[in-house]
């Protein structure tokens, strides 16, 4: 598409509708569709992110809309994917960031730091 095709169907995607309240819709819009969290939790488990752990982490995140990374010391993993998580080598004291990006993206980000707070409950 080139930039004269584009630049009609902009215009005439907001035809009637003033730019003020053009961009307050979009902005509404887009708030609702994609949130984005960040939560900083310490493995506090006794092996770390191991492949049990590993396994659970993916399984519930797995069960969310969002895009979840999890990053340890510049490193970042897909949530969904227990092998990314597991080449974290992340050990017991070490902070991971769970950053989640989508519509479910908060209640994600809460809810596996949640399981990460808990150590798994491995107890």
């Amino acid at each position: 598409m080139d930039e004269t095709t584009f630049s009609s169907l902009r215009k005439s995607f907001w035809a009637g509708v003033s730019d003020e309240e053009g961009a307050r819709t979009s902005r509404r819009i887009l708030r609702s569709v994609t949130q984005r969290s960040r939560v900083s939790v310490k493995l506090v488990n006794k092996w770390g992110l191991h492949a049990k752990a590993s396994f659970r982490l993916a399984t519930v995140a797995s069960g969310y809309q969002a895009d979840i990374i999890v990053e340890k010391d510049g490193a970042t993993a897909d949530a969904k994917r227990m092998d990314e998580l597991l080449l974290l080598i992340a050990e017991v004291g070490d902070t991971l960031h769970i950053t989640a990006t989508g519509p479910d993206g908060p209640a994600a980000a809460e809810n596996i730091a949640g399981i990460i707070r808990s150590g798994f409950d491995e107890g």
